[in-house]
């Protein structure tokens, strides 16, 4: 079972969720998300939801600050636990102190090590 791609866009971009009929892809960020994971999706079928797939240890943080961001991957585990794609990530660090919250922009899907 995948997670629309529209809501975590949404989700990313306000930190608030919207509700979206399963599978309505609708705004051009749900889109391009979808379409970022397109491969990973053609290579692994799906990604695990579950608690050894949510779990912190597949979280990677460079807290070394450029550019007023920091990094962070999420090793995306497959059922087949192959675990060879991540999910890359950057934090605005002012941002996410001016909305006290994490301002998460998403930088795309690849296998780790591209």
């Amino acid at each position: 079972h995948r997670v629309s791609p529209f809501l975590a866009a949404q989700v990313l971009a306000t930190g608030e969720a919207v509700a979206a009929a399963e599978g309505d892809v609708t705004s051009p960020a749900g889109r391009a998300l979808e379409a970022a994971f397109q491969s990973y999706f053609d290579a692994r079928g799906r990604f695990r939801l579950d608690p050894e797939g949510r779990s912190a240890k597949h979280t990677h943080w460079d807290e070394t600050e450029t550019a007023g961001q920091w990094s962070a991957v999420q090793v995306l585990i497959d059922p087949d636990e192959q675990n060879d794609w991540e999910a890359r990530f950057s934090v605005d660090l002012a941002a996410s102190r001016a909305a006290n919250r994490a301002v998460v922009t998403f930088a795309g899907v690849a296998p780790i090590g591209s």
